[in-house]
């Protein structure tokens, strides 16, 4: 059997209205002996005692979307990813007022996670776009371009959190390497669809980015032993 779904509360996401809850996984899809089933059918899965909640617990959208033509869909996309940036339904339905940070949609028809993906405001978008939802990949003409779009303060802001609170590396210089580390790697991975369409080469990204990293690594400890 394997659960599919996001840990939050806790120390997770900064400044959300789930910021400071206790720590929970949220299911949103189960998988058991090659069948996919409605988490709406599996309550006996869910404990609170093990922070284990089902998605049905909270607020929940459906639309229809065109995948040969997404674009159709990229306004509502935008409309609800707005709404719950302002206001979270799940913070709530928990008794919490605050920012949401994004939504994860699921496809039906294709049960499988082809066609899962997230949708964030521009308060939690760790690149620099500048269309919510947008559906055509980031074109740029050099690689400068890329990092400085790549590299932004949500993503070094969340790669420190990380660093700290999953990681359990301390803040000083020893760690200055896990955070490049997690910072370059991060980049690679949610960047990928922009480096390949742009025919980047991956292999020449690396120490521009952990260049951004170091130097927005070093200001924050000054900016730490200064306080």
């Amino acid at each position: 059997m394997v659960m599919y779904g996001e840990w939050c509360g806790g120390t997770i996401q900064n400044k959300v209205a789930l910021t400071g809850l206790p720590t929970m996984f949220v299911v949103s899809a189960v998988w058991i002996n090659g069948n996919w089933y409605d988490v709406d059918t599996l309550d006996c899965l869910f404990s609170e005692p093990a922070r284990i909640r089902s998605i049905a617990d909270f607020p929940q959208y459906d639309m229809v979307i065109d995948f040969a033509q997404p674009a159709l869909a990229q306004g509502m996309l935008g409309d609800i990813t707005r709404a719950v940036e302002l206001r979270c339904p799940a913070g709530l339905a928990l008794g919490r007022e605050g920012v949401g940070e994004g939504v994860v949609w699921r496809c039906l028809d294709e049960p499988g996670s082809d066609y899962w993906f997230k949708v964030k405001g521009q308060k939690h978008s760790a690149s620099r776009v500048t269309k919510l939802a947008a559906v055509s990949v980031e074109k740029i003409a050099k690689t400068s371009d890329f990092v400085a779009m790549a590299v932004s303060e949500a993503r070094l802001s969340q790669g420190l959190h990380n660093l700290i609170y999953e990681q359990r590396k301390p803040f000083d210089m020893s760690g200055m390497a896990d955070f490049i580390r997690w910072v370059v790697g991060d980049v690679m991975k949610e960047e990928a669809d922009t480096i390949s369409a742009n025919g980047f080469d991956a292999r020449k990204l690396g120490e521009p980015i952990a260049a951004v990293a170091r130097r927005w690594y070093c200001a924050q400890l000054a900016d730490a032993a200064g306080s």
